[in-house]
């Protein structure tokens, strides 16, 4: 799919089955913890209406929604796996730096899933946040 020599997913068993083939890609240690991973995500089918959906607003998006980050007043937890390359750490600081009442969490031994790869410290971190 990615080379473009397969077809993409055309419905939820399709981006289920997609999602759990490129899974291990998401996780820092997928030795480890894929077995979690799959176990965790693989109780209800992907939406394919919401993946399509989410897909077609961000191509839609033709703004840098950055510039709105100052607006945000609620206090923010910003949670990022070092090893995460869907979202990498650039992202996280530059949402930490905009947003004034925001903590950064950055899990060392994490891909794109820290609950999953660091469940203690992401259950001891969102606990205190919110306390």
């Amino acid at each position: 799919f990615f080379s473009g020599k397969g077809k993409p997913p055309r419905n939820d068993d399709e981006l289920t089955e997609f999602v759990g083939n490129i899974l291990a890609l998401y996780l820092n240690n997928p030795g480890r913890n894929l077995a979690t991973a799959r176990q965790q995500l693989s109780d209800k089918p992907i939406s394919f209406y919401a993946f399509g959906s989410q897909n077609a607003a961000d191509a839609a998006a033709q703004n840098d929604q950055t510039v709105l980050l100052h607006l945000i007043k609620a206090p923010v937890l910003i949670v990022s796996g070092r090893h995460d390359w869907i979202c990498p750490i650039a992202v996280a600081e530059r949402m930490h730096a905009g947003i004034e009442n925001s903590t950064l969490e950055i899990f060392e031994k994490s891909g794109h899933l820290p609950w999953i790869e660091e469940p203690t410290k992401f259950r001891s971190q969102i606990f205190h946040f919110l306390t």
